[in-house]
């Protein structure tokens, strides 16, 4: 919460620690800190009609944030399809408003589940959101590089798509 005279601005945040013996040491790709939809601002700290409109949207958010849980949960114990669904279902509240965040967390999802076609449209659409999300970008290059393998089958180098693994090398960098 940032207050400035009679205006507040509310960033909702959560964060994923892997330091802990907690399964998502395997999972540090969805690790960090994410934001939890975009800043909710409160004209007049002292508006109680304003201020209940604030507390509506953190609580779809926290009901988007319960379902991101549930897919969290299902994705440390390796059911990544029952991860994407409930990623799904978060994605469906339109009070999270910083959807690129979901988007990665489907994309990673497909990305286990070795759907690299899934994978890579659910980072293209994370990067239509925000292209400087970075963790997009990271799991775009995974997904072509899946692709790339003959979708991660590929254990004879001569069939590897060179081209794919060129356009994998260039959404790294």
């Amino acid at each position: 919460v940032a207050v400035d005279g009679d205006q507040a601005s509310i960033q909702p945040e959560f964060y994923l620690n892997s330091s802990r013996n907690d399964g998502l040491i395997e999972a540090d790709e969805i690790t960090g800190q994410y934001k939890m939809g975009l800043p909710i601002s409160l004209e007049k700290v002292d508006n109680r009609r304003r201020r209940d409109d604030a507390v509506d949207v953190l609580l779809e958010r926290f009901h988007a944030l319960t379902f991101i849980i549930y897919g969290l949960a299902d994705y440390i114990v390796g059911e990544y399809a029952d991860a994407e669904d409930g990623f799904g279902q978060a994605l469906k509240i339109a009070a999270w408003d910083n959807t690129e965040v979901i988007y990665v967390m489907l994309g990673n999802a497909a990305l286990k589940q070795k759907l690299f076609g899934d994978a890579e449209e659910y980072y293209r659409l994370a990067l239509e959101k925000n292209d400087k999300y970075s963790r997009a970008y990271v799991g775009w290059g995974s997904a072509l590089y899946g692709k790339a393998q003959d979708n991660g089958e590929a254990t004879d180098y001569s069939k590897i798509d060179r081209e794919l693994l060129n356009q994998s090398i260039d959404t790294y960098q």
